[in-house]
């Protein structure tokens, strides 16, 4: 890894420290325990839209209502408790919690180098506009194919 990148990568983690209490029980971007609530399939792969639809949608009217997003939340949140609440006490200790903050700033700068291998085209360890565009429009079919 190039000096560069690894500048980038210690100065993200150490700005991501910052907010890490809250993204931490806001994003759901941990791998959870729980198969009521898995963010990935066994391939790695985040479920679609669909996916969540045909689980969480209790009414079938193909939009998740604020109860029903509630019921999502909800198995998230038990999801990230199964995974991270290491004494089985149904609350997340300081220790705890320090757990997940680190297992959160793993999986974004794993995230964050996943993005540079794949669209860092000069390969100056940033990307540039071009290549963010280039990245959100892979994004955006991705999203669209899968609906």
């Amino acid at each position: 890894m190039n000096n560069i990148v690894k500048k980038e990568t210690i100065r993200m983690i150490s700005n991501i420290g910052k907010f890490l209490p809250i993204l931490v029980f806001i994003i759901p971007g941990i791998t959870y325990s729980s198969e009521s609530a898995q963010p990935v399939d066994e391939n790695g792969v985040r479920p679609n839209h669909q996916i969540l639809l045909e689980k969480y949608d209790a009414d079938g009217d193909g939009v998740l209502s604020e109860q029903e997003k509630e019921t999502l939340r909800e198995a998230r949140r038990q999801a990230r408790l199964e995974r991270f609440d290491t004494d089985g006490d149904g609350v997340l200790s300081d220790e705890e919690k320090s757990a997940a903050r680190d297992a959160m700033k793993e999986h974004l700068a794993e995230r964050r180098q996943h993005m540079l291998e794949r669209f860092d085209t000069d390969g100056d360890g940033e990307l540039s506009e071009n290549e963010r565009e280039a990245a959100r429009q892979a994004r955006k079919e991705r999203r669209d194919s899968n609906r």
